[in-house]
């Protein structure tokens, strides 16, 4: 019996601008905060002029910042939304199967602890938990 060699997936370009997209949007928007609301700013001037740099090197400092902001925000995301729709419907191999979930505040022991961190939970995710509450369960979508 043969084996195939295992070869690493490179990165595309969708893996790419998987991260950059969301990193760049973010960074966008804590420049944008600390620009003063009469005079805004482009988030992309203020890279170019901190560093003097001519027009191309200016962006490759807010690419690569863009980049890890993007793996923040996935690894955040990936300990909070991710978390939160386990524990809502269960893991996927479970739904799909049609087998029941628990509850969201059906817990194991310890009981108390892990009722307030689900509940901290949900009200950190008060927008998609509050949009799955009546979309999802009231309007049984």
């Amino acid at each position: 019996m043969t084996t195939l060699p295992l070869r690493q997936n490179p990165l595309s370009l969708y893996d790419f601008l998987g991260y950059f997209v969301p990193g760049a949007a973010l960074l966008y928007f804590v420049l944008h905060l600390r620009s003063h609301p009469a005079d805004p700013v482009n988030p992309l001037h203020v890279v170019a002029q901190g560093g003097k740099l001519g027009s191309a090197e200016a962006y490759i400092p807010f690419v690569i910042l863009a980049y890890i902001a993007g793996h923040l925000l996935s690894f955040l995301s990936s300990v909070t939304v991710e978390r939160y729709s386990i524990w809502q419907v269960g893991h996927p191999s479970q739904y799909l199967l049609g087998r029941p979930a628990p509850g969201y505040f059906e817990v194991l022991e310890p009981r108390g602890l892990r009722k307030v961190i689900r509940l901290i939970g949900w009200i950190l995710l008060l927008p998609v938990s509050l949009h799955d509450l009546i979309v999802g369960r009231w309007f049984r979508f």
